[in-house]
């Protein structure tokens, strides 16, 4: 008759027909199978069929996490623990998402893929959802985890690279630079400088550079320049002391009006005597005959 595996045929001569029926084996694979039945009689034969198309039983993949860690957090320059996966019926399978420098690889010797490898050091903090793509000969499946990077730890620092720690200055006149070389910096902050100097952040050569012309009408009065510098792990700072000197002036006192020399009858009004002066914290006459008076 042709029938598939676990197909029976039922012969019944009173109703005078031909049953067939049953489940189906599992384990059939795709096959076409003609049925026929033959019936001799006592002067001629004949025949009848059926076609019965068997398609296989879908194979669904199987991919088992054993390891027990699909969510872990690893620091940069680190190797992750192994994450690992028990599989059956999987064809291939593919990962994507995951952080630099990890990789899927497939078991030698056992039915296992397992995520593996050295995350790259230069990674930042990031969480990283990855997707396994498992695929098997009729289905697919996904599987995912999350791979949580913490950035390698660094040291922030900051020091004066060029100029004096110490130096003083002229009103008026610039200042030797000041240059802080800083690594491992987030943000950066100057301060406390004297009027007439400005900072110039250059991220690419990691330095900050004080300069200029410090304003000429400043006192004497000392200044700490500073940089903060803040980092991923720590904060630093550095200064430097800049030591400012008044311009120097020079005081005069002249006489502007009136006789340098003049002779005056005592009773008698002098000649009216007019200096003029500059640049003075303070005036003070002597000499003066009694009866004359000054107005400063």
């Amino acid at each position: 008759l042709g029938l598939p595996e676990a197909i029976s045929s039922e012969l019944d001569n009173v109703k005078r027909t031909v049953t067939i029926s049953g489940t189906l084996s599992a384990a059939l694979l795709d096959k076409e199978y003609e049925i026929t039945v033959n019936a001799y009689g006592p002067d001629n034969n004949a025949s009848a069929s059926a076609k019965i198309v068997v398609k296989h039983k879908p194979v669904v993949p199987v991919f088992t996490l054993i390891s027990n860690n699909a969510s872990q957090t690893v620091t940069a320059g680190k190797a992750i623990q192994p994450i690992v996966y028990e599989y059956a019926n999987v064809v291939s399978a593919e990962v994507s998402g995951v952080p630099q420098g990890l990789k899927l690889v497939k078991g030698d010797t056992s039915m296992t893929y397992a995520i593996v490898g050295e995350v790259a050091d230069s990674l930042t903090d990031y969480e990283y959802d990855y997707t396994i793509t498992v695929r098997g000969s009729d289905t697919s499946l996904v599987v995912t985890g999350k791979i949580t990077v913490k950035h390698k730890p660094v040291t922030t620092t900051v020091a004066l690279a060029g100029g004096s720690a110490e130096q003083t200055v002229t009103a008026g006149n610039k200042i030797e630079s000041l240059v802080f070389k800083y690594e491992h910096a987030d943000s950066i902050a100057t301060y406390g400088f004297p009027k007439g100097l400005s900072a110039v952040v250059d991220k690419e050569k990691q330095m900050v550079t004080v300069s200029g012309e410090v304003d000429s009408a400043l006192s004497d009065s000392t200044y700490t320049v500073t940089v903060d510098v803040v980092g991923p792990d720590n904060n630093a700072s550095a200064t430097a002391n800049i030591v400012v000197k008044h311009r120097p002036v020079t005081t005069t006192v002249t006489l502007t009006e009136g006789s340098a020399d003049q002779t005056v009858t005592a009773g008698d009004k002098i000649e009216t005597l007019v200096f003029s002066y500059a640049n003075a914290k303070s005036v003070k006459e002597d000499g003066i005959p009694a009866g004359i008076s000054s107005d400063i």
